[in-house]
Formats: structure tokens, C-alpha cells, sequence
């Protein structure tokens, strides 16, 4: 896998969706074509989809504990 910018000694669930969706989209995705391609890039957003709900969620934590 290329280099990653993500500390790896960070088991959080932002990590681990950054280091799949980082290797999906410079190691994986490159390499595919056709249909399966297209599977890999849905693969890729839905990670960053339940990304985005996660830091959202955790912001509205946040703001209910103040």
C-alpha cells in the first residue's frame, strides 16, 4: 500500500475508515476496470458517507454535553 498519512496505533473507527477508503482509492480502484471499478468507487463514497455521519454525530454530542 502507498504511504499513509493516517498514525496506525489509532484503532478509532476515523482511522480505520481513512487507511480502507485511502487504499481503496490509491491502491485498489487504479487498478480495476468496468463494472468492478464502478463497484470499488461506490465502495469508496459509502466509506465516506458513514465518515461524515460518524463526525457528525460526535459533534452533536458535543453540543448536547454544554
Amino acid at each position: 500500500m502507498g504511504e499513509n498519512k493516517v498514525m496506525r496505533n489509532d484503532p478509532s473507527l476515523d482511522n480505520l475508515l481513512d487507511i480502507a477508503c485511502e487504499a481503496l482509492r490509491k491502491d485498489i480502484i487504479p487498478t480495476l476496470s468496468g463494472q468492478t471499478r464502478y463497484q470499488a468507487l461506490m465502495v469508496a463514497n459509502a466509506i465516506s458517507i458513514v465518515k461524515r455521519q460518524i463526525a457528525s454525530e460526535k459533534n452533536e454530542r458535543r453540543s448536547e454535553e454544554r
